[in-house]
Order: C-alpha cells, then sequence, then structure tokens
C-alpha cells in the first residue's frame, strides 16, 4: 500500500475520529513536573482524545492540545507576577496553526521553556519540546501574546499643563497596560493635590510622567534660607531659581553674595541648605 502523505494521514485520522464520535476536549494539566518554574509538562499523556494515534507509526498533537499547555504555562508564571496579580484581567493568546505528527508512538509529554526571562508582556517566544516515552522527538518555537488590562485614571477631557487633577477630569477605565512604561494610577485620590507635568490629551492614560507634586516653592519667590550648626540655625533670605515641592532639592541664589547654593524644601516652604 502506498504510504500517505502527512496531510493525508491527517484527513484520515480527523475523519475517523469524526465517525467515532470522540471529541478532542483539552483540559489543563496540572503542574506535576514544574522544574523552577523555567519548564512546565505534563507527565501523563496528553488527553487520550486529544493525541491520536495513526497507523503504527505515528502520533498527532492537535493544535487546541500545543495551545493549551502553553497557555496554562504562561498563566501559571503570571501567578507570582504582582503587576499580573493585581491586574483586573488578563489575555494568553497562542500564536500557533496546524496539528503536529511525529513518527513515534507511546506516552505523549509536552514540556515548555522561555527563551529569556524576560516577563510575558507582549508577544513572547517560547519552546516546546515533544516527547514520546521520555524521547524528544521534535522541538517548536511558538509565539505567545499576553496582555494585562487594569482600570486605570484616564482623563476626560484635555488638561494643560500646571493644571491640577480634580474629580471632573478623570475617571478610571479598564485600559491594556501591557505596554506602559511610566507607570499608571490605579486610584483617583492619588492624584489629589498633584499637578499636571505636561499636557494631556482627552481619553489618555494618566502616567507618572503627567502628574508632579504642586510646588510650594515657585521660581523667582523670596524663600528663607537655613543653615544649621551645631548649636544655632542661621537663616537668611534668598531667591529661589526654579519650583520646588517639599522634599526636593532645588538651587537658590544669595543675593549678596551672588552664590548659587542648593537647598531642600520644607513643607513649611522654607529651604534648607547642605540637607539632602
Amino acid at each position: 500500500m502506498k504510504q500517505l502523505t502527512q496531510n493525508s494521514i491527517i484527513a484520515a485520522c480527523l475523519l475517523a475520529v469524526f465517525f467515532h464520535g470522540v471529541q478532542s476536549s483539552w483540559a489543563r494539566p496540572a503542574l506535576n513536573n514544574f522544574h523552577d518554574r523555567n519548564e512546565f509538562s505534563t507527565d501523563v499523556p496528553v488527553l487520550p482524545n486529544d493525541v491520536v494515534s495513526m497507523e503504527s507509526t505515528l502520533t498527532a498533537i492537535p493544535e487546541k492540545a500545543i495551545h493549551g499547555i502553553i497557555e496554562t504555562y504562561v498563566r501559571e508564571r503570571l501567578a507570582s507576577d504582582d503587576e499580573a496579580i493585581a491586574a483586573n484581567r488578563i489575555e494568553v493568546h497562542t500564536r500557533w496553526q496546524g496539528d503536529i505528527v511525529v513518527e513515534a508512538t507511546g506516552e505523549v509529554e509536552l514540556k515548555v521553556r522561555p527563551l529569556s526571562q524576560r516577563p510575558f508582556r507582549g508577544p513572547t517566544v517560547v519552546r516546546v519540546e515533544i516527547c514520546v516515552d521520555g524521547i524528544t522527538e521534535r522541538t517548536i518555537s511558538a509565539t505567545v501574546d499576553t496582555r494585562l488590562y487594569q482600570r486605570v485614571a484616564v482623563t476626560t477631557r484635555a488638561i494643560r499643563r500646571g493644571a491640577t487633577f480634580d474629580p471632573t477630569s478623570i475617571e478610571l477605565s479598564e485600559r491594556d497596560i501591557t505596554t506602559l512604561r511610566h507607570g499608571y494610577y490605579t486610584k483617583i485620590e492619588d492624584l489629589n493635590l498633584l499637578q499636571v507635568a505636561r499636557p494631556i490629551g482627552f481619553g489618555d492614560v494618566v502616567s507618572h510622567r503627567h502628574a508632579k507634586r504642586v510646588p510650594i516653592v515657585n521660581r523667582g519667590d523670596e524663600v528663607v534660607l537655613n543653615v544649621a550648626s551645631r548649636n544655632m540655625v542661621l537663616s537668611t533670605i534668598g531667591i529661589a531659581l526654579q519650583d520646588g515641592s517639599s522634599g526636593t532639592r532645588i538651587r537658590v541664589k544669595n543675593p549678596d553674595s551672588g552664590k548659587i547654593l542648593h537647598g531642600l524644601v520644607r513643607e513649611d516652604g522654607t529651604v534648607t541648605l547642605g540637607a539632602s
């Protein structure tokens, strides 16, 4: 009998499964062989209804089974990721198409390993080893796209630089935070008493770069400069050369000597020279 091509074998197998009423039912495998969180595998066959033995020397692993074990592995890795734990919703999609046929029969085990130590954010490549009776028959690389969604502060209108945030200008809305590089706010009250550091468009996520503390001292203000010694505090008047909020260091000018000094802004609006 002529040897069937691989596509013909798969088609014949699927027809046989259909006519015998066998339905594929992938279930997430348990973490029974999870080594140092860098490898995940099943230690039992990948479900009898999923792995199909064809003729006497071929075994087919359905696309659905490959997707299932990769997505289970990713979610288990995210279980120890603080940002992922706090996320409102997680989506994991595996980019792999087609069943896989290996020229062997026996107990099938799939092992998943990452190709890098970077966290699962956006498209990431993983390696899947297909083992039959403990022997690696084939290795594939697949891309898994991981998306984190969180309710974060977004603008309800455009806000100009220098304005303060108020409840009418921001709201919480679910957004994809996967690629946000400059942070975000999950509570509106966290923006109280903060000032807009740069213009924000309508519907934009408010990042940490958009907000800064409201300055206590403004550029050009006369401020009290304090210098502390062991037994006394010396004070004089200086000119602030930049804005500063409590706890920030700013440049000030001594109008008598013309020297430029650096000091720490205190909550009462004074500046302590030499403080760090």
